[in-house]
């Protein structure tokens, strides 16, 4: 079984590597200083330092499933933790997707980090034809308001394909790439 888990590439900026449990203090200020629980469907009612617990759950999990996971993003240049960027297998809907996922923390939002990445994990993903497995699309599924994110989204390449809801009156927009619009792209 593929892992769909990438290991030490790199963009014209970013490094990846592996989540480690080392990693929660770099990134627990994302959940400190801003609002993020809806945008990663978690409650509220947790503090920041559940939420990034829970975090850290979810991915080592995934790594351990064979399921994908966040890589950690350095800044090539200065070494800094700047978010996490990955492939992950999604069950949802009654079908098995492969999303495109990006969160990075505040201080690095609109250099263009995350469309760096998200541009980078496309193209890996077609260029394994990782998309075979998941009926030839990719997926990002993004919170309503999240609206740096569905721009993001927009700018790789991708449309809305489905609305879901989540936890009460939330809800999430499912924006897909298939490899027949990907080929199309300049």
């Amino acid at each position: 079984m593929n892992s769909y888990l990438l290991h030490g590439e790199q963009t014209d900026r970013l490094r990846l590597r592996k989540l480690v449990y080392e990693d929660f203090d770099s990134w627990l200020p994302l959940f400190e200083k801003v609002q993020v629980a809806a945008y990663f469907a978690m409650s509220d009612e947790l503090t920041p330092f559940q939420q990034c617990e829970k975090w850290f759950e979810k991915s080592m999990s995934r790594y351990k499933e064979e399921k994908g996971g966040m890589n950690v993003l350095l800044d090539k240049e200065s070494g800094n933790f700047i978010g996490q960027a990955g492939l992950l297998v999604q069950e949802f809907g009654g079908n098995t997707h492969l999303e495109i996922g990006y969160s990075l923390l505040p201080d690095y939002w609109g250099k263009g980090y995350a469309t760096e990445i998200a541009r980078f994990l496309k193209n890996e993903a077609f260029r394994a034809k990782w998309d075979l497995d998941f009926g030839n699309r990719l997926i990002s599924v993004i919170h309503n308001d999240n609206k740096s994110s569905i721009n993001v989204a927009l700018r790789n390449g991708m449309q809305p394909a489905e609305i879901y809801p989540q936890k009460g009156q939330e809800s999430f927009t499912v924006y897909e790439i298939t490899r027949q619009r990907f080929r199309k792209l300049p």
